[in-house]
């Protein structure tokens, strides 16, 4: 019998074609055809992408063509200056950059697999985003009645709309217009949702990190807030990913995060081939060594993130109270 498969593809901005070679080598090598998707972010996109592939409307040259040739200036703009400047002074700067290059390349994009709407993608889809006005997770499910009738175009936007760097988007759903990236809540690793479905295998897809990764040290505060949501967005994933597993343990949870050497930088979008290249190298050599996550309880002691563990003891010490 056939095993159940996911994917969980979180964000990762300019990274995304690391995720897109993660799905191409566990389709096309590995025969690890998925029926569930859940994406944030550019796991929203792809999302869509590999279901589409999958539903045989659009194929991996289309998805590999369209990322590898991908311009920064065809997914977001910096305002001017003096724009910048105007805007500050009439508080109307919701984010750095203009994103209506970003429309214009989803609507591209989906023209060429010819597909508009969420109820029209085949298999399982959820794109998580956040609903602005009061931080609530938003799961758009394209086989719910409403979720279906959304365009996709809107939900790509929310769902990528980083904050600080994108500014929120209308997504016109459930009387809360305006979402930012769904990384900013619970979805940056979007597993909770897959707890509804029986599943054998789940794939996390997370894009890689570096050997050498850059050190923050300095005096703009923009760099500083960055930063700290990184640090935060970092051990919510791994607290995700070794907490998840232990809810679920007839389930087989597999995070494929590659290893590089240097950093890919997540808002450069012109280094998608080399990225896509370095991640297939990586998997070809060490996919057999990735083994599921420990459901074991009480979790053992994290290796890399004390706080994480204190908050797993306190976990494990609830639910050793409960039984």
């Amino acid at each position: 019998m056939a095993k159940k498969i996911a994917f969980c593809i979180t964000g990762g901005g300019a990274r995304i074609s690391q995720q897109a070679a993660m799905c191409d080598f566990l389709v096309n090598k590995k025969d690890k055809v998925p029926e569930v998707f859940s994406g944030t972010s550019a796991g929203g996109l792809l999302t869509v992408a590999v279901d589409s592939i999958l539903a045989e409307r659009w194929g991996w040259d289309g998805l590999k063509n369209t990322l590898w040739n991908l311009k920064n200036d065809e997914v977001y703009k910096k305002i001017s200056p003096l724009k910048m400047a105007f805007r500050v002074m009439c508080k109307r700067l919701p984010a750095w950059y203009d994103t209506s290059p970003e429309r214009e390349f989803f609507r591209k994009m989906l023209k060429e697999i010819k597909i508009n709407k969420l109820k029209e993608l085949k298999e399982i889809c959820y794109i998580c985003g956040v609903r602005n006005q009061d931080g609530h997770d938003t799961r758009w499910y394209n086989r719910d009645k409403n979720h279906g009738e959304l365009k996709i175009e809107d939900v790509l936007m929310g769902t990528s709309a980083i904050p600080f760097k994108f500014p929120p988007q209308e997504v016109p759903y459930n009387s809360g217009p305006y979402y930012v990236d769904g990384g900013a809540g619970r979805d940056f690793s979007p597993l909770e949702v897959l707890f509804k479905h029986e599943l054998d295998e789940i794939y996390v897809l997370i894009p890689g990190r570096s050997k050498n990764p850059p050190k923050i040290n300095s005096q703009w505060i923009v760099d500083n807030v960055y930063a700290a949501v990184d640090h935060m967005l970092n051990d919510l994933f791994d607290l995700q990913v070794d907490y998840y597993p232990r809810l679920d343990p007839q389930t087989d949870y597999y995070v494929i995060q590659p290893v590089f050497e240097y950093p890919f930088d997540p808002m450069d979008f012109e280094n998608g081939f080399e990225q896509y290249q370095a991640t297939w190298r990586w998997l070809e050599k060490n996919f057999d060594k990735i083994k599921p996550q420990p459901s074991d309880w009480p979790p053992k002691r994290h290796k890399a993130k004390p706080g994480i563990d204190t908050i797993l003891k306190l976990i494990a010490r609830r639910e050793s109270k409960r039984r």
